[in-house]
């Protein structure tokens, strides 16, 4: 086989994994797990032989979408922590979360469905756990946020902005009634963080 053939072996080889994956998101949106192998070959417009060649079970197909997935998560939250100010912050991840989750119904799922974020290692889960982490508590050091929003709080505010999207809110509606609960009121007591000694 000749160099230029093989190289054209491996772009096929992509086209299809890339097809076959398209194919699973648009199935798995309707109809989440229950998605059907061969109805996936016949979307992607590919043999039966190739989906498992590329994905051997139905289960690292959902691996696969679940890893994809989970970059795009990891990626929003990098971009929110990269903004200094630390509301900004908060209000860029809330909102850009909203964003890509109204395209994506396959984040909504991550967020949502335990049996495709069980498919997520433990450290990915740790690493985001972290990141979040880190957003929640510049944002309260700073006196932006509410003092009693911990970490798991926030999470579970994501997942109910998923949920609204998938009840057919609009996502800006959404992530906005969440941030408004979020921020902190300028009435409250100020709260001595430390930054002052």
């Amino acid at each position: 086989m000749t160099s230029n053939s093989a190289k054209r072996e491996r772009s096929d080889a992509r086209r299809n994994r890339e097809r076959i994956l398209d194919a699973a998101r648009a199935a798995f949106a309707a109809d989440g797990t229950g998605l059907e192998m061969r109805a996936i070959a016949e979307a992607a417009g590919v043999g039966i032989g190739t989906v498992f060649r590329n994905f051997p079970t139905k289960q690292q197909l959902v691996s696969a979408m679940a890893h994809e997935w989970a970059t795009q998560r990891d990626a929003t939250l990098g971009r929110s922590l990269s903004i200094t100010d630390p509301w900004g912050a908060v209000a860029d991840h809330v909102r850009w979360c909203g964003e890509m989750m109204s395209r994506e119904p396959g984040l909504r799922r991550l967020l949502m469905d335990e049996s495709v974020k069980s498919q997520l290692s433990d450290e990915e889960d740790t690493a985001f756990a972290a990141g979040l982490a880190e957003l929640v508590a510049r944002a309260q050091a700073a006196q932006v946020l509410r003092t009693e929003v911990t970490t798991a709080t926030y999470y579970g505010l994501l997942v109910g902005l998923a949920a609204a999207i998938n009840a057919g809110s609009a996502w800006q509606i959404a992530a906005d009634v969440i941030l408004s609960g979020l921020r902190r009121p300028k009435d409250a007591p100020q709260v001595d963080n430390g930054a002052s000694t």
